[in-house]
């Protein structure tokens, strides 16, 4: 027979877990990271000690989260794959998209694109499978993506339209919000830099009105390589400023790397080499400390090779931002 001191222990501590993984999830959402990662380690701390697997697999996910916003691509992997496989173990699909596609994130940012667009067409057909269209929407965006960096513009557009009119159908605003910046990014290389400034407005006015400062701090960066393509360099300074305040301010080293990265080019285009070099070699620094892949890292060892070579870069007479530019904004 069940001892009943013990069924009561592990009905409470289910209740101050559930308590504490919403606290995190609030903390999360404001962009506290520290605060988020405390709270989600009691969760799983609670679990591990009374089992529930389906918990202990979102509280791992969870943790994940906290991780790979900072830029620390290793541990979110570990806590990703750890949570994907309790997943399985107790046929969550949900869980296991979810996780899968959260794998696929980790890799694009290292720049493994085939591995990514793998990862993210096993969790499009799990949450088709399972009829989830915020999903579908999340994987359709994360393909748009993969294309977007591989430089096939067409097909990122249309995988970001798909996911922005599904979200919208959905009424899922972060979503929202993250397809059109996402297509703003693809109108500013196809040189449409006017419907690329529209599309980064929405997103941030809506990151704005849901409380998302990540998405924010992503938009503020995208509306500065805007300017900057226009030649508006002392507004694209001031939005690529507001942008590292915020990454700093949500303790994300990938988005400050980004930005000091984008600051270092501006500095650069300035004709001020001394710092440029000291920006860019910040970012780089920060790029390195997290494992980071993909263009941003090269797009800045270009830069400063460039500079130790006594490179200049000429200003053009109608800017237009090409792949090799400048590190995403997020």
């Amino acid at each position: 027979m069940a001892d009943p001191n013990a069924l009561k222990a592990a009905t409470d501590y289910e209740g101050q877990a559930a308590a504490l993984g919403n606290l995190g999830n609030v903390y999360y959402d404001r962009g506290d990271l520290g605060r988020a990662e405390e709270h989600y380690r009691q969760v799983l701390d609670i679990h591990q000690r009374f089992p529930n697997p389906l918990s202990e697999a979102n509280a791992l996910g969870n943790l994940g989260n906290v991780y790979y916003s900072r830029g620390e691509l290793d541990r979110a992997e570990e806590h990703y794959r750890h949570a994907l496989e309790i997943d399985r173990r107790i046929d969550n699909p949900l869980g296991q998209a979810t996780n899968i596609a959260n794998l696929g994130n980790v890799y694009a940012d290292r720049g493994e694109l085939d591995r990514a667009e793998e990862h993210y067409r096993q969790a499009l057909e799990i949450n088709r499978r399972i009829d989830d269209p915020l999903g579908q929407a999340s994987q359709l965006g994360n393909l748009g993506i993969v294309y977007a960096r591989r430089g096939d513009l067409d097909r990122a557009e249309e995988h970001f339209k798909q996911a922005l009119e599904m979200d919208r159908r959905i009424d899922n605003p972060l979503g929202q919000a993250r397809d059109l910046g996402n297509l703003g990014l693809v109108y500013d290389r196809l040189g449409d830099i006017d419907g690329a400034e529209e599309c980064h407005r929405q997103a941030l006015e809506i990151d704005r009105r849901m409380g998302n400062p990540l998405g924010q701090a992503s938009n503020l960066g995208n509306l500065g390589i805007v300017y900057r393509g226009r030649g508006d360099l002392d507004r694209a300074e001031q939005h690529f400023k507001q942008a590292l305040e915020m990454h700093r301010r949500i303790h994300n080293p990938l988005g400050q790397a980004n930005a000091l990265g984008n600051l270092g080019l501006l500095a650069e285009r300035r004709g001020h080499p001394d710092e440029a070099r000291r920006l860019l070699k910040e970012a780089l620094a920060l790029y390195e400390r997290i494992g980071s892949g993909g263009e941003g890292p090269d797009i800045v060892r270009r830069a400063l090779w460039r500079l130790e070579a006594g490179g200049e870069e000429k200003p053009r007479r109608r800017p237009r931002k090409r792949k090799d530019q400048e590190p995403p904004a997020g």
